[in-house]
């Protein structure tokens, strides 16, 4: 079967009703964009699985750990489309606002170049000062290493699918850290690489500073930089690997 040129990949989990009916409103949206989206859960209620799994152009999956749910998603996306817009389904305004030029935007371009969605300065203001400090010292890391200082860190991003066969020299439960991973490998394989601006105000949910809510930026900062030190150890040889 010939590959897509494009397909969503995401990943769900809907711990309460208010988020089931965000998530179902933004893959609603995407489906109607009528290209393959494959969802990878990690545990949302059955009936909430249930309508996922009842939209025309969804492939869903269940896995176990945020890795495996990342992975699960990657690689079946990249058995499916030559790229992958990796997006969240809590952004909902995201997906309104700008998923359909993105596309439309990458798929007039004839490289792999891969495009982060990045916020304005405004935008990321907007966000708990905790979480400023964390994704901005990533941010500092990141465009050290790849030459490009922007914000790597507010999540959608399309990107040759591949990227993907390179999951197979990760090791550990690196969770989010696939991400600083996959940044790593495309600027060591030299693929040009573009950033998005988008207007994003923070959504109200993590407009404060609460200590669970700083030990879960910790931990998601522990991964990027042990996805950033693996991703500068693998072997690329100028091929990617089959």
């Amino acid at each position: 079967m010939r590959k897509k040129p494009i397909a969503i990949t995401t990943i769900s989990l809907n711990r309460t009703p208010e988020e089931g009916e965000t998530v179902l409103e933004t893959v609603k949206i995407l489906n109607s964009l009528g290209i393959p989206i494959i969802i990878a859960d990690g545990g949302s209620p059955i009936k909430q699985k249930k309508i996922m799994k009842s939209f025309s152009n969804v492939t869903f999956l269940e896995a176990e750990g945020l890795t495996n749910e990342i992975k699960t998603t990657f690689r079946r996306g990249a058995a499916m489309a030559d790229s992958l817009f990796y997006l969240h389904l809590d952004k909902l305004d995201f997906v309104r606002k700008y998923v359909p030029k993105l596309i439309q935007y990458y798929l007039a371009r004839k490289d792999k170049k891969m495009i982060v969605a990045a916020r304005t300065k405004k935008s990321f203001q907007t966000y708990p000062p905790y979480q400023r400090k964390v994704e901005e010292y990533l941010n500092y890391v990141l465009g050290d290493y790849c030459g490009s200082r922007s914000d790597y860190y507010y999540g959608p991003k399309i990107f040759s699918s591949m990227l993907v066969p390179y999951l197979k020299a990760l090791k550990g439960d690196v969770g989010w850290g696939i991400e600083a991973y996959f940044y790593v490998l495309n600027h060591r394989l030299s693929l040009p690489m573009e950033f998005y601006p988008v207007e994003i105000t923070a959504p109200a949910e993590v407009l404060a500073d609460e200590l669970e809510f700083k030990q879960y930026r910790l931990k998601g900062l522990l991964q990027q930089v042990e996805g950033f030190l693996q991703g500068q150890k693998v072997e690329v040889a100028g091929q990617f690997p089959s």
